[in-house]
């Protein structure tokens, strides 16, 4: 029985004694798989690390808190995850730039007096 343009899948697809019925399933079936795997993919490289992802890894940008370990930005002067006081922030001698002790008055490399 010769079918018109059309007809086909009029009469239900069948076509050439149900080629293209089987066609479309295996077809459905094999863009689900694909589907599925992409989405294992896109999960799996939503939890690597972002260098492994090909990012660059961002320097931290300030103190991390002794109690707790939260990472917190430059300057904060207490600990956005649990309040804790921050250690104040290295100070530097102003005239030469040597990194200067807590409770230091004189700077070790220049001798320029520190603070007030």
């Amino acid at each position: 029985m010769a079918l018109g343009a059309g007809q086909g899948m009029a009469q239900g697809g069948a076509g050439v004694d149900g080629a293209f019925l089987g066609a479309g399933f295996g077809l459905a079936s094999a863009m689900g798989a694909q589907q599925v795997a992409n989405q294992q993919a896109q999960a799996q490289a939503a939890q690597q690390p972002a260098t492994q992802q090909g990012m660059p890894r961002q320097a931290p940008s300030g103190p991390v808190c002794a109690s707790c370990q939260a990472q917190n930005p430059a300057g904060a002067k207490f600990c956005m995850g649990c309040g804790q006081a921050l250690a104040p922030a290295v100070q530097h001698c102003t005239e030469c730039g040597t990194e200067l002790p807590a409770g230091a008055h004189f700077c070790s490399g220049c001798g320029t007096r520190v603070g007030g």
